[in-house]
């Protein structure tokens, strides 16, 4: 049986935020990073597909197991990422300042803790029944797409800097 959690204009916002899946999706394809191009894409599609009417149900099921896929590979990512590119971020490799190096650097662990920040908020206001869910887990998307596009870019580079 399909049970509705909230009526369609109610999660319209989060069908919005999922959006901003398509900026990685567009950014990763344009630098031919086609891994994160096809993560983020389906990412974005099963998202958007889920809170588009947000039931109790297979589509809820696959939007809460591939977020996870999603975020794991993300995590991981970031972590391997930015572990070998910093010694190069510092040693002027990606940028001429080490300042803006290390706002890289900062910037990505401080996503990083903001995104399970606003990760848990959203399900405890959730838990509450509380509107304020949705505000909170529309950051979660946001942070979750600053932070893939350093990891892009820092994958990006790593890579390219492996083969030159």
């Amino acid at each position: 049986m399909v049970t509705d959690i909230y009526i369609a204009h109610n999660t319209e916002p989060i069908v919005l935020s999922s959006l901003f899946f398509l900026v990685p999706v567009i950014y990763s394809y344009y630098i031919k990073f086609y891994f994160y191009t096809v993560v983020s894409f389906v990412t974005f599609f099963i998202s958007a597909n889920y809170w588009r009417k947000a039931t109790i149900g297979f589509r809820r099921d696959l939007d809460l197991v591939f977020s996870k896929i999603s975020f794991s590979i993300y995590v991981t990512s970031n972590l391997i990422y930015l572990h070998y590119n910093y010694p190069l971020l510092l040693g002027y490799k990606i940028t001429n300042n080490s300042d803006i190096s290390t706002i890289i650097y900062i910037t990505s662990y401080s996503n990083l803790f903001l995104i399970v920040y606003f990760y848990n908020r959203s399900y405890y206001y959730y838990k509450l029944n509380d509107i304020k869910w949705m505000r909170n887990h529309m950051l979660f998307h946001l942070f979750c797409n600053i932070n893939i596009l350093l990891i892009i870019y820092l994958g990006n580079y790593r890579f390219i800097s492996n083969i030159t």
